[in-house]
């Protein structure tokens, strides 16, 4: 298994193969040229530094109706790191996507089960039994990693469980609509969180939305 050096994440082309497809959910590996790198290190100084990629490095991409949900590139592991290096004991994450937060999570010794809600049963059936071979072939047992098709909004929880690492991870873009959502699971889940709960850029979006409100108040 080879792994980034940002938080321990799984390098995801080398866990899910390169073009196959279930439904409407596909893979597709990209390797930037120094061109495409350099582009794209050019826009991410007109967007807050995000968007650098490394010339050479192959990096995961899932695509749902055509629409790109997930990437492993630089900026998606930094989000994810702290999930990741909080994650122990039983971790419950809303939104599989390529599967990296969970399958890191669930190679992690003091982990002891990764429960995932998703809605997209296409995405499931393209990635999840590729995180559970891997499992088993850094010797773990693939049941340690539970992925269920459901609405994290609308899903039963078991009775009385709680959870250890709590990671929200729903949404396709940064915008600040996303806090609103972000309240609900936060109020859902309160009180079954025995120790650390997050969402996607989560803390991001409330300095955007704090600088939104100032600049209000001069127009």
């Amino acid at each position: 298994m080879e792994f980034w050096n940002r938080g321990a994440m799984p390098k995801m082309s080398t866990v899910i193969p390169n073009g196959i497809k279930n439904g409407a959910a596909h893979i597709e590996h990209v390797t930037p040229s120094k061109d495409d790198a350099a582009l794209a290190s050019m826009r991410a100084s007109y967007s807050g530094g995000r968007g650098n990629i490394f010339a050479g490095e192959t990096y995961c991409q899932l695509f749902v109706d055509g629409t790109m949900w997930m990437s492993d590139t630089p900026d998606e592991c930094r989000d994810h790191w702290e999930p990741v290096h909080r994650a122990k004991g039983e971790v419950l994450i809303a939104g599989l996507g390529l599967g990296m937060v969970a399958l890191a999570c669930a190679l992690k010794p003091e982990v002891t089960r990764v429960t995932v809600i998703e809605i997209n049963a296409d995405v499931i059936g393209l990635v999840s039994r590729h995180l559970r071979a891997t499992l088993k072939a850094a010797g773990q047992d693939p049941d340690k990693l539970n992925v269920i098709e459901a609405d994290i909004y609308t899903w039963k929880l078991p009775k009385g469980q709680m959870y250890d690492c709590i990671w929200f991870d729903l949404w396709e873009n940064i915008c600040t609509d996303n806090l609103s959502e972000y309240g609900k699971l936060n109020r859902r889940f309160a009180r079954r969180t025995a120790g650390y709960r997050g969402a996607w850029v989560e803390e991001e979006l409330k300095y955007q939305q704090r600088q939104e409100k100032r600049q209000d108040r001069y127009w």
